[in-house]
């Protein structure tokens, strides 16, 4: 299976160590893992880590925030994901919002925090 999963950020917290676990045990179980990631340095990643990932280095203008959505819509449409499995409130909205111009077979918006928010769910 193909798996993509898109986080805001992978430098500190939880739910980043989460989806790097996640990953890393679906990529043993010889599945296509790739992970795309919003904003920051990747600083969770481990050196010598085997998963693919792919940082946007967005930022809160709205040009970024544009090329960031054309930029996962073209991961997606070249990786072909089986499951797209988004993660926190700024990727899931990027997400969501891809989805209405792309074709993602499931999508999967998870949040860490009770606060996210929203009615319009995946």
């Amino acid at each position: 299976m193909k798996i993509l999963f898109f986080i805001t950020s992978l430098d500190v917290g939880g739910a980043e160590r989460q989806v790097l676990d996640l990953a890393q045990r679906l990529d043993l179980q010889n599945h296509q893992v790739l992970i795309a990631y919003l904003t920051g340095a990747g600083l969770l990643l481990p050196a010598d880590t085997p998963l693919k990932t792919i940082g946007f280095h967005s930022t809160k203008s709205p040009v970024s925030v544009l090329r960031s959505f054309f930029l996962l819509r073209k991961i997606i449409k070249n990786f072909k994901p089986d499951v797209v499995h988004s993660h926190m409130v700024h990727a899931n909205f990027l997400a969501r919002l891809v989805r209405l111009v792309t074709y993602i077979p499931r999508l999967i918006c998870t949040a860490h925090n009770t606060n996210e928010g929203g009615g319009g769910g995946c």
